[in-house]
């Protein structure tokens, strides 16, 4: 082999490149299944939440969940939080961790 593409058309006839493939491909698989799974919402009653101060109404409009940096929205109403993943939290929550997004 002489240079690179000679090596990738080896590498895609042989058996390795098959295993790569299929490696690849349950990767993906499983990525797919993780953003179709169903997630609870989160409780006041949790007990990371706690250590974090959730609250599922927040007294300030401007310490919201939907507001913060570490919120990813999924509808209006609930996302999730990068501090705690598998879980829905309210988009009108807050927690001490709570980071301002910039303008």
């Amino acid at each position: 082999m002489h240079n690179r593409r000679e090596f990738f058309k080896y590498l895609g006839k042989s058996a390795f490149g098959v295993a790569l493939a299929s490696m690849a491909l349950g990767a993906f698989r499983s990525t797919v299944s993780f953003a179709e799974q169903k997630l609870e919402m989160i409780t006041d009653k949790n007990p990371m939440w706690k250590a974090l101060e959730y609250k599922a109404k927040s007294p300030d409009k401007n310490k919201e969940c939907d507001k913060c940096t570490l919120y990813v929205k999924v509808d209006d109403a609930k996302g999730t939080c990068m501090m705690i993943p598998g879980v829905y939290v309210g988009a009108k929550a807050t927690c001490k961790q709570f980071n301002l997004k910039k303008a």
